[in-house]
């Protein structure tokens, strides 16, 4: 019984250790985060205090994994909180498609410019 008991006890250390290794940024810490990316990335534009809110729930949690991932030990890259942070699912989508785009149009432009060179 006394076994069981010291392994119930180092499991739940290890847990409250491992729970304390992460700490989140503080609510009031990502208010302020949120409000300087919105003015540096122009994205202060908003429907409604609705979605707002949303945008603001998605930057907490990129966040705040971004900061777990900078404080684990041996990591090879240091993520950052960027742009894409305020963004939906479905912005990022949309983003990515504008960016399939215009690279289609490059490719076009330099298969123009070849046959052009050609002639």
């Amino acid at each position: 019984f006394e076994e069981i008991i010291m392994k119930v006890l180092i499991t739940l250390i290890l847990l409250v250790g491992m729970a304390q290794s992460f700490k989140k940024f503080r609510k009031s810490q990502l208010r302020k985060m949120f409000r300087q990316k919105k003015t540096e990335y122009h994205m202060d534009g908003f429907r409604n205090a609705r979605d707002e809110k949303e945008h603001f729930k998605v930057f907490c949690n990129f966040a705040n994994m971004v900061k777990q991932h900078n404080e684990e030990d041996g990591t090879e890259w240091q993520g950052e909180i960027n742009e894409f942070a305020m963004m939906t699912l479905a912005e990022k989508e949309q983003h990515r498609g504008l960016k399939r785009i215009s690279l289609d149009r490059k490719r076009v432009n330099r298969a123009r410019i070849r046959r052009e060179v050609r002639r």
